[in-house]
């Protein structure tokens, strides 16, 4: 491919984890840096991005048991790898030539020039993030979310799920999914025995046990709570630039305060981003769960979530953590 030695001196960040704990909110901070080029989930089954031509057929792809390896990897070295005006004209020939393609040509040019290190911010890329780190010598941010708030994010948003994308990956369940692959099987086969919360749950745990093996397999990358990072937003995000070597300017830190202070408002209208009361949203999910819809979530993250949250499963559940 082109640019290889380009590629070498940009080593590209992702920033993954689960959906709902944060990806994009430190994925945009963090491509506010100079140099930096914003890549918006290559891995969405329903939004295939212009310009890198990969339409992936599975949610959370696992690359192992993808039989679109090839596509994958072509897509997101080209993306990596290709100059501006390539990467410009690639997205007019996606979109079709019209009156409209000088247009278009010039922003994404304009937006690619001078920013040769790509940040692919793509929670849906979790199951994939060994092969990004493996493949391309990535630095790799994985967002972790307590699974109350995570419950309450999915309900409001009504973001259902289904399980076969999981089931169907079958190197995925010999391997990652092998303890979880019976519990796995009976949510995709048989989803009408389970509520809404408690698919939700089991999700949590899901992609959080990816999580933990990664911690085990990985600890050079970055592990960012997104409690933790609310409380802070400066300090997180200080450490954060710092250990992915970009420069943190003083513009970017009023950017951080700005969107973060408590002049914004606690919850978000609508699933983007948006800016807000960083602390004052970290309890946002009290209000949104019921007593019984926190006790669900409580019975089946418990064993898990004490590793990630060793206080938050006390007596009395986290509705008073």
């Amino acid at each position: 491919m082109e640019g290889m030695d380009t590629m070498a001196r940009n080593k590209p960040i992702l920033v993954t984890g689960s959906h709902r704990s944060g990806t994009t909110w430190v994925g945009k901070t963090l491509a506010r840096a100079d140099g930096v080029y914003y890549v918006n989930e290559p891995f969405n089954v329903d939004f295939p991005l212009d310009g890198i031509k990969l339409k992936v057929e599975t949610w959370f792809a696992h690359f192992a048991s993808s039989h679109q390896q090839s596509d994958i990897k072509d897509a997101v070295g080209n993306t990596m790898t290709w100059p501006a005006w390539r990467y410009a004209w690639q997205v007019c020939l996606d979109n079709g030539l019209d009156i409209k393609t000088p247009g278009r040509f010039a922003k994404y040019f304009s937006m690619r020039l001078f920013k040769n290190k790509m940040l692919f911010k793509d929670p849906l890329a979790l199951l994939s993030a060994d092969w990004f780190h493996e493949q391309w010598d990535a630095d790799i941010v994985v967002m972790i979310r307590n699974p109350f708030a995570f419950a309450a994010s999915l309900k409001t948003a009504v973001w259902g799920f289904d399980f076969s994308h999981f089931s169907r990956q079958t190197p995925l369940m010999e391997s990652r999914f092998r303890e979880y692959k019976n519990t796995i099987r009976e949510l995709a086969e048989q989803p009408d025995n389970f509520s809404f919360m408690q698919k939700s749950a089991w999700l949590w745990v899901l992609l959080h046990e990816i999580i933990r093996q990664y911690q085990q397999e990985y600890p050079q990358w970055q592990y960012c709570y997104h409690e933790e990072i609310s409380l802070e937003p400066v300090g997180g995000f200080s450490h954060l630039f710092n250990a992915l070597e970009l420069p943190l300017t003083a513009e970017t830190k009023a950017y951080i305060e700005k969107t973060t202070s408590s002049g914004n408002p606690s919850e978000a209208k609508g699933t983007n981003f948006q800016a807000r009361d960083a602390k004052a949203s970290l309890d946002t999910w009290k209000k949104r769960l019921t007593g019984d819809e926190i006790a669900i979530v409580s019975a089946i993250t418990k064993p898990l979530g004490e590793h990630f949250y060793p206080t938050m499963f006390t007596e009395n559940t986290a509705a008073k953590s």
